[in-house]
């Protein structure tokens, strides 16, 4: 099984310089504060890794207080942060350019534009002894509408009225992996909490994806993950299989493919695909969005039933 794990979560390939209206952190430029932009953002690099960053007004400048940029290089996961209420860089004409400092150490630095009042993208370096690193982003609001933009999050209402809510930035964890079942090679995206006891310990939404041969290539995984309905599965060999989690019930385990299996009326759309990063080559990685209502089933047969549920998380698979 090839796993791979991310701490919180995309990102566009976006290429973009921002002209010499960069201003750097001790510029004594100010913009006006757009209260529409003020409050936190999240989202993910274009390794998926997690992004954050935080918009206050300060007398009459806008300003950068707190920030996140999270790293993987040569199977290294770090980070840099940094919070400081007094201001950190000026926001002017919707753009901003910082250095990341680390133990008075300058580690690299990080640029922005913020498009609109949900959607922030750009770009940053990480320095290193083998050298510069560089990676894209993009982010949205907290508490605005949820877009393909926004940190990995789901969101479930059962029939019940009962309902569930989770996001990384509130500890939580998004994963995609390759799982090897017999012959092929299914493709899983989950969000998690870190487990109590054991693997299955966890509250945890896993959506599979649909399978690939054992021998896949890039064509024909791009061939798979498309947006559009997907019919739900047993085992996710030819479909779309959910799985879900939570502390009720002893981490009881509720799948579509558990007991009857039966999914009359229950729909799955992937409404959203997103590009972040890799080649046909080396791997691929992509951001998605979906909705789905479905029948959920324990060993027992017993079952509950999702009414309404969005998904926002990663997918992906090395060549």
């Amino acid at each position: 099984m090839q796993k791979y794990q991310v701490y919180l979560f995309l990102s566009v390939v976006i290429f973009f310089f921002i002209s010499a209206c960069e201003q750097e952190e001790d510029s004594p430029s100010t913009s006006p504060a757009d209260q529409s932009i003020l409050g936190n953002w999240a989202g993910t690099s274009e390794q998926g890794l997690l992004i954050r960053l935080k918009v206050d007004k300060k007398q009459d400048s806008t300003m950068i207080t707190n920030y996140e940029f999270s790293y993987l290089i040569n199977d290294d996961t770090g980070s840099y942060f940094k919070n400081d209420p007094e201001g950190i860089a000026t926001v002017l004409a919707d753009t901003f350019n910082f250095s990341l400092v680390q133990d008075n150490q300058n580690k690299g630095k990080a640029r922005g534009k913020l498009w609109n009042s949900n959607y922030v993208a750009g770009d940053y370096e990480i320095n290193e002894i083998k050298g510069i690193y560089h990676f894209n982003y993009t982010a949205s609001k907290i508490g605005n509408s949820v877009t393909i933009h926004s940190v990995p999050q789901y969101s479930l209402v059962f029939e019940d009225i009962s309902s569930a809510d989770y996001t990384y930035v509130k500890g939580f964890f998004a994963s995609h992996d390759t799982i090897h079942s017999g012959d092929v090679v299914v493709l899983s995206s989950a969000i998690y909490y870190e487990p109590t006891e054991g693997n299955l310990h966890q509250t945890l939404l896993e959506i599979k994806l649909g399978s690939l041969p054992e021998e896949y290539t890039a064509v024909q995984l791009m061939q798979l993950i498309k947006p559009g309905f997907i019919s739900f599965n047993q085992g996710a060999k030819d479909g779309v299989e959910v799985i879900y989690r939570d502390k009720t019930n002893n981490y009881k385990s509720w799948s579509t493919s558990f007991g009857s299996a039966n999914q009359e009326n229950s729909a799955f759309n992937l409404s959203e695909l997103y590009y972040l990063s890799g080649t046909d080559s080396t791997c691929l990685l992509y951001k998605f969005t979906a909705n789905f209502n479905c029948m959920l089933y324990d060993v027992e047969g017993n079952s509950k039933k999702i009414v309404n549920a969005f998904y926002v998380g990663l997918i992906g698979a090395g060549f």
